[in-house]
């Protein structure tokens, strides 16, 4: 009986204030639209993609170990992306541009990193609310990348250094080349940021959407709660709501008659 006492008010509730819960989720919904839409600034991203060469010559390593070391590669480039150099060099290419107030410190909270456990590749993507400036920066990372992590993870390049082939020759002694500066490579460009149409932040649809469940579910919670605190019976449904026996005979019902009333139907007479 309780159960489906209390399912029934919870039915009752929705029932008597739907339409008072529709129009403030309705309110709710556009006033957080129009906030999103023309307050929260918006921003901007630019993405760019690199490649981890493999520069082994051997075979032997399986591909779950060469994702692995890509990963952990990755993780290093991109700790060198966010390193200094990188810095100073992104921070020289956009004063060229005109943007000569930024730090690079400020340079790192617009720039972001990601891996990938099925590929041996990373993104770097810049988000900003000056869509050129994130265009720009990215272009500037994926320029200044490859030579930058090539100078700090790899030797100087020299003719005289030699690396071992899969190849053998007649004697079966394995064959050396020279080290080209091609092998010194560490990352590929694979793909080039490109300037952003649409903004990436703040997604109206969403945020609206979140809203109006929100504002829905808090108006069916106040019309519930002041239900359930309501202790005044004022109909004989009201009184069996509140009896959990059953009732023999009739509740009476009366009006409160107001004095204005009573003068009213004397005039009437």
């Amino acid at each position: 009986m309780s159960k489906e006492l209390n399912f029934l008010i919870l039915l009752k509730v929705l029932k008597a204030a739907w339409w008072k819960i529709l129009v403030f989720t309705v309110a709710i919904a556009i006033a957080v639209s129009l906030f999103v839409e023309f307050v929260i600034p918006k921003k901007y991203a630019s993405k760019t993609e690199f490649y981890i060469l493999n520069t082994s010559t051997t075979s032997e390593y399986t591909t779950t170990a060469l994702l692995s070391a890509a990963e952990y590669l990755a993780n290093d480039y991109i700790e060198i992306i966010n390193g200094d150099k990188m810095m100073e060099a992104v921070l020289a290419d956009i004063a060229e541009k005109g943007y000569v107030t930024y730090s690079p410190n400020s340079i790192r909270s617009m720039i972001s990193a990601s891996t990938s456990a099925d590929s041996s590749t990373f993104n770097i993507t810049v988000t900003s609310t000056d869509k050129d400036l994130a265009f720009y920066i990215c272009d500037s990372i994926k320029d200044n990348a490859p030579d930058i992590i090539k100078g700090i993870t790899r030797p100087s390049y020299s003719s005289s250094v030699y690396r071992k082939t899969n190849q053998k020759d007649e004697n079966g002694n394995d064959i050396y080349v020279p080290v080209s500066e091609e092998d010194l490579e560490c990352v590929k460009v694979i793909r080039a940021p490109e300037l952003s149409k649409s903004h990436v932040y703040p997604n109206v649809f969403t945020m609206t959407l979140v809203s109006a469940v929100f504002a829905a579910c808090a108006a069916y919670v106040f019309f519930l709660i002041r239900k359930l605190a309501d202790t005044v019976i004022h109909s004989e449904d009201g009184a069996k709501e509140l009896i959990d026996e059953t009732i023999i005979g009739d509740i009476p019902n009366w009006t409160v008659h107001t004095s204005d009333d009573d003068n009213a139907s004397e005039e009437q007479k």
